[in-house]
């Protein structure tokens, strides 16, 4: 099979769901092991409990492992290769977390690999390595950049009550590279999104290594690039931001020109209705989720069922609509493009 992936909405045929069987956040025992956790609630005004805190874990879990089965389910339905992941002989299912573009980026021929400071991301990203079946690692050219020096796990001890020991780090320690701040607009072009110094060096490497191909770099999340634009086909594209600091008019301007001139459909980062879904909502959850989905064709679209001004605006285009239960998004971060990697795509002039 010939592997090859040029834009975020061709013909899908084969593709990677992440892992639905790693418990991303794990139950704890007692508060000893806690202290990062009740900073991070701290931090964002709410009140920890131990005993709901961990009841909700369950209930979310479980709910993730039935929606990640599901989803692998339709894209079988439609004819979509889902390749399963092997096995390394040891026990990958504690360091592998589901959303696997966060770690690994497919385009053209390439897999290109995030490289982090952070151990537990490393981890993850050599698990998957050894368990993607050999054939398509052989059939690609895999691409790690540089990383920079020294290893970094955050040290409890040193959190602060108004987070400082995060905020001081944050630029010093973030990746050069993640794989899910790229995304595919054709052949010829990526988009990277680059929030801080690390990543604009990260940015420069990649050119180097992809001289053949323009890189656009742009600011317009601090967070990834999918929950904030998504690119549905050659004239259509979603966009996201906080409204609470920017204005849509403002982020527009941010975004490449040949996205400027594309039928936008705009969706606030943070829905009324999500900021009151859950009772725990983590660092990396719910923003932009309703834009963070996947596309199987140019006018065939995975998303969430309760995107439900997407699905309007879609259908209002003459779109497909393929809506889903993803519960995952609400506690754990992640939607249906973050959980997923397009191996290959059909060919197109785009």
């Amino acid at each position: 099979m010939n592997y090859v992936v040029n834009n975020e909405y061709s013909k899908l045929k084969s593709v990677i769901v992440g892992n639905e069987l790693n418990p991303c956040y794990y139950l704890y025992e007692n508060h000893t092991d806690t202290f990062e956790l009740e900073k991070f609630f701290h931090f964002f005004k709410r009140k920890f409990d131990l005993q709901s805190y961990n009841k909700y874990l369950r209930e979310k879990q479980a709910e993730r492992k039935e929606d990640l089965l599901n989803l692998k389910n339709v894209l079988q339905q439609h004819n979509i290769r889902v390749v399963h992941l092997g096995s390394s002989g040891q026990n990958v299912n504690n360091c592998l977390g589901s959303n696997v573009r966060d770690l690994i980026f497919s385009f053209r021929n390439y897999l290109i690999i995030t490289n982090s400071p952070l151990n537990l991301r490393n981890q993850e990203y050599k698990a998957y390595l050894d368990i993607i079946p050999r054939k398509i690692l052989h059939e690609r050219k895999i691409i790690t950049l540089p990383i920079q020096k020294g290893r970094f796990d955050f040290d409890h001890h040193h959190f602060t009550n108004d987070f400082s020991y995060f905020e001081k780090h944050y630029h010093k320690y973030s990746p050069v590279f993640e794989a899910a701040n790229l995304l595919k607009l054709d052949k010829d072009t990526l988009i990277m999104n680059v929030s801080n110094l690390n990543e604009y060096s990260g940015y420069k490497q990649l050119q180097t290594v992809l001289d053949d191909i323009e890189i656009i770099p742009v600011f317009i999340d601090y967070g990834h690039i999918d929950g904030a634009l998504n690119v549905l086909n050659n004239k259509t594209a979603l966009i996201c931001c906080d409204s609470s600091y920017i204005s849509k008019d403002d982020f527009i301007k941010l975004l490449p020109v040949r996205i400027q001139k594309m039928d936008l459909i705009y969706v606030d980062k943070y829905p009324p209705t999500y900021r009151k879904n859950a009772k725990y909502q983590f660092v990396a959850s719910i923003g932009g989720m309703f834009v963070n989905n996947l596309s199987i064709s140019d006018t065939t679209v995975v998303l969430n069922k309760d995107s439900i001004h997407v699905k309007d605006e879609l259908r209002k285009r003459g779109f497909t609509i393929i809506d889903i239960s993803f519960r995952h998004s609400s506690a754990f971060g992640g939607g249906l493009h973050c959980t997923t990697l397009d191996l290959e795509r059909e060919e197109s002039a785009y």
